[in-house]
């Protein structure tokens, strides 16, 4: 009877056994997620690793099903960082908390501080927040371009649209003065030396206007 006792302990003893071994000391902040230290050896990603690996077991929430495993993380404390590689499941951390390998915790601090609290964040997540920065940059620069254009455009259809009203006004003067000087006054009375000398006087007229045209133009 006392030895199938101990057999139906066995399950929840291999269940529970991920659980940071050491008692809760006081605690060292560098930040405000909470480091411990466990015993390693078969990861919940099916590798086998020693104490002297840098390797973490991360909490439940973010274990995901196992969608992290084998990730590589940064870990930052105290001024110090190190990379490390999720092999395993902590069941007693907090959310966002690690469980960190004796090795990796000795590298931050003395394990008889026994948890301290620090930052983490997956390795892949910086070359992601660089592409989109990168992305918004080159989606600004392309505007800017595209409205340097268009002022450039209508800067041009400006200078146009003047430049053809004054050649118009222009024509019109001159058209108006050829008229005005061209234009002999009848009489029942002709004379044509008369009318030589008006139509001699309209010609030099005209040629006058067109060159005081051409000298005024900018």
């Amino acid at each position: 009877m006392f030895i199938l006792s101990l057999l139906q302990l066995v399950p929840v003893v291999l269940a529970v056994h991920h659980v940071p071994r050491h008692p809760k000391r006081a605690d060292a902040h560098t930040g405000d997620k909470e480091f411990s230290f466990y015993d390693v050896g078969l990861g919940a990603c099916g590798g086998t690793n020693v104490d002297s690996d840098f390797v973490v077991a991360i909490n439940v929430a973010q274990w995901d099903g196992g969608a992290n495993c084998n990730k590589e993380i940064i870990i930052t404390y105290n001024g110090k960082e190190a990379n490390a590689k999720v092999v395993d499941q902590c069941m007693g951390c907090l959310v966002f908390g690690l469980d960190l390998s004796p090795s990796l915790f000795d590298f931050f601090a003395d394990e008889d501080l026994g948890r301290i609290h620090g930052e983490w964040s997956f390795a892949d997540s910086t070359p992601e927040q660089s592409s989109t920065t990168s992305k918004a940059t080159s989606t600004t620069a392309t505007t800017s371009s595209v409205t340097s254009k268009i002022q450039a455009s209508a800067s041009t259809s400006k200078t146009t649209t003047v430049s053809t009203a004054r050649m118009s006004s222009s024509v019109s003067a001159v058209s108006t003065s050829v008229t005005s000087s061209a234009a002999v006054p009848t009489s029942s009375h002709d004379a044509g030396p008369q009318n030589l000398a008006m139509f001699n006087s309209a010609v030099f007229n005209l040629l006058r206007l067109v060159v005081q045209r051409v000298d005024a133009k900018p």
